[in-house]
């Protein structure tokens, strides 16, 4: 059995190469292994969500630090956060979105960058936790003297254990990793023991939105 785990594909690659004879979950990304279970998180409609929670706290200039290009977590947040402002009658400022790696660093070099346009924004939504908090985009902000929440409103994703333990605490996505995780252990006892019937199934899981002191 195999529970598979990849964010960073050619499209196709699988398809094309993998002949697996044992069951097999592709969890949490939005990846293809013929005859496959998976188990996805809708992580485009709660980039959306999380977007809007800023729209809603009267921000038009969101900017967004964006996770690589090739992976596929980053496009599907991107598009969510894309799709948000489109739909609210904001305006897509192309400059406002700037590319980290997923690291704390980068996301303080990305706040610095973003300081430096002439483009002022008031909100950021990060692609994940770690670009967003203190050592990552947050330094950069109290750097610049401004008050998180107050001058500049932060939001991440992923809700990892630092998210609500940092001051001022993280407003981020909860993925539900247990919940996710069960599910496809569980994909692969039925297959295992016969319980499905179809020749693949898929949950999609709702990740919810952790409202806390940074918006």
């Amino acid at each position: 059995m195999i529970i598979f785990v990849a964010s960073r594909v050619k499209e196709g690659v699988y398809g094309n190469s993998m002949k697996i004879k044992v069951p097999v979950v592709c969890l949490d990304r939005q990846i293809y292994v013929p005859g496959s279970d998976r188990v996805v998180l809708d992580q485009l409609w709660e980039a959306y969500n999380i977007t809007k929670h800023l729209i809603e706290r009267g921000h038009k200039r969101i900017a967004h630090i964006a996770g690589p290009s090739d992976y596929l977590t980053a496009q599907v947040r991107k598009e969510g956060y894309t799709k948000a402002l489109i739909e609210n009658n904001i305006r897509l400022i192309q400059r406002l979105i700037v590319e980290g790696d997923y690291s704390a660093e980068s996301g303080r070099m990305v706040m610095e960058q973003l300081f430096k346009l002439e483009y002022k924004h008031t909100a950021v939504f990060a692609t994940n936790d770690l670009m967003a908090l203190g050592w990552g985009a947050m330094d950069s902000i109290r750097r610049k003297g401004l008050n998180i929440s107050d001058d500049i409103a932060i939001a991440g994703f992923n809700d990892i254990p630092f998210a609500s333990l940092y001051a001022p605490s993280l407003t981020t996505v909860s993925q539900h990793t247990f919940q996710m995780c069960s599910l496809a252990i569980q994909m692969i006892i039925d297959r295992l023991t016969g319980n499905f019937s179809m020749e693949s199934c898929e949950a999609i899981l709702q990740p919810t939105i952790v409202i806390r002191e940074s918006t």
